[in-house]
């Protein structure tokens, strides 16, 4: 029928591009927990995001939110590199293994896979938020400037939990 035709990732990648700031949660897996969080906290800083989640939050209604135009707030899902196809200026990577197999040949090739969506924020003159405690994030962003790690174990992160204790079912750290 001659109708054009856009794939989800590339027609994302060009929405997202009318937002000031554009955070992309990236790996292998707790994208739609991080996303979910950090979906709350910049709904109750009153920052109005409009956001993409792969799972529904109740407070959203939903596993999206249309919102203002400052913050575009998405799951980023690495399967058949989609992710290459967005315009984060905020990259999150969670932490990277092999999966997909179908499609990854190797841990190589998603460890250059990540590296390449941490560069695409960092061409938007953004930054990376990465896991310091997942070896294969450290790997895979070996070299790559302007990254900003959190982690509990890792010494040298920038951002670290300490004197993590449980009270009544909830985690209170420093």
């Amino acid at each position: 029928l001659r109708i054009p035709l856009i794939s989800r990732a590339d027609f994302m990648g060009y929405i997202m591009m009318g937002y000031e700031r554009r955070i992309g949660v990236s790996g292998m897996h707790g994208k739609s927990t991080a996303t979910s969080m950090c979906a709350s906290v910049l709904m109750n800083a009153d920052t109005d995001p409009t956001v993409l989640s792969g799972a529904v939050l109740e407070a959203m209604g939903g596993a999206y939110r249309v919102g203002g135009r400052d913050y575009f707030l998405f799951e980023a899902c690495e399967y058949m590199d989609s992710f290459l196809d967005f315009n984060p200026n905020i990259a999150v990577i969670l932490n990277v293994e092999l999966d997909h197999v179908d499609y990854f040949e190797d841990l190589a090739h998603v460890k250059r896979s990540y590296r390449s969506f941490a560069n695409i924020a960092l061409s938007n003159g953004g930054c990376v938020v990465a896991n310091g405690d997942d070896a294969n994030v450290l790997d895979a962003l070996n070299g790559v400037d302007n990254v900003i790690y959190f982690g509990i174990e890792n010494k040298n992160a920038s951002i670290r939990a300490e004197n993590i204790t449980e009270i009544n079912g909830k985690y209170c750290f420093e």
